[in-house]
């Protein structure tokens, strides 16, 4: 309709929010001052539920998606050092949390997934463990440089041991077995390897895939939208020719915003790209 209605007017200009899995919950991220983090927890009305003020020049947010009440934050000072919360929205509590790693993926209500990158020399691949709410932590994987989690499922990438210009997709579900697997080409960067964009679907996994492995920064071909099957692994082109631009994919809709602004729609079922924007 076109309709606007204010929903949240905070007392400091809004940094960022982060909408919680049921979209019950939005975490808003205020900066009253310099070196100041004004955080709130809002409900789908808009009204307050928890505020708190703390210290930090950035943060990392991340919900979780087995219980949607909880999240937990790390604020970082200039020095890169971080303090972690544990923070409820349910009990309205927020809690110090002790975590080797300040970006993590939630693995089940209590426990989540990350990835130990040294603190004393630059390295390539690293350890996935996994840290219960207890503190109990536990090596999971060997030789990955990316996890991602998702319902009942995770991602992880490192290097294919006998094509070292390959990058190999693992899944596993969340008992650590492994579910599926496939290697493509990758592209370098200073520290590692570059990550395409990607998006989980129900029953399908959407990335971009490089034609050639080479330097990132060099790298002048086009990438193939690719769609696998998470129950028979079959890989299909969904369309070629494309850029490796940001995803956020819609089940429902069976279609993807795509580009830097979200400004187009991948149509999956059509394999046709539309842009919202008239020029």
């Amino acid at each position: 309709t076109g309709e606007q209605e204010l929903f949240f007017e905070g007392e400091a200009p809004i940094n960022n929010v982060y909408i919680s899995p049921d979209q019950q919950y939005i975490f808003v991220q205020s900066e009253p001052s310099n070196q100041k983090w004004r955080i709130a927890i809002v409900d789908h009305k808009g009204d307050y539920i928890l505020q708190e003020l703390i210290d930090g020049t950035e943060l990392a947010v991340s919900w979780n998606q087995y219980d949607p009440t909880k999240l937990l934050v790390s604020s970082f000072a200039e020095d890169w050092s971080y303090t972690s919360y544990l923070i409820s929205a349910e009990t309205k509590n927020m809690e110090h949390i002790s975590i080797a790693e300040p970006f993590v993926h939630w693995l089940s209500t209590d426990s989540f997934v990350y990835l130990d990158w040294s603190t004393v020399g630059p390295s390539i691949v690293t350890q996935l463990k996994e840290q219960k709410k207890t503190g109990t932590v536990e090596v999971k994987k060997e030789n990955v440089y990316f996890v991602d989690t998702f319902n009942d499922l995770m991602v992880t990438i490192g290097v294919n041991e006998n094509h070292d210009e390959e990058a190999q997709y693992t899944f596993m579900n969340n008992d650590f077995e492994s579910v599926l697997s496939f290697s493509v080409p990758h592209l370098t960067s200073f520290s590692g390897w570059m990550v395409p964009q990607y998006a989980m679907m129900d029953k399908e996994f959407l990335y971009f895939k490089p034609e050639y492995s080479t330097d990132a920064d060099t790298y002048r071909g086009s990438f193939d939208f690719m769609a696998t099957d998470m129950e028979t692994g079959e890989q299909t082109v969904l369309l070629e020719d494309m850029d490796n631009e940001p995803l956020s994919c819609s089940n429902n809709a069976n279609a993807c915003l795509y580009g830097h602004y979200l400004d187009k729609i991948i149509l999956l079922d059509e394999k046709e790209v539309i842009s919202l924007i008239e020029s």
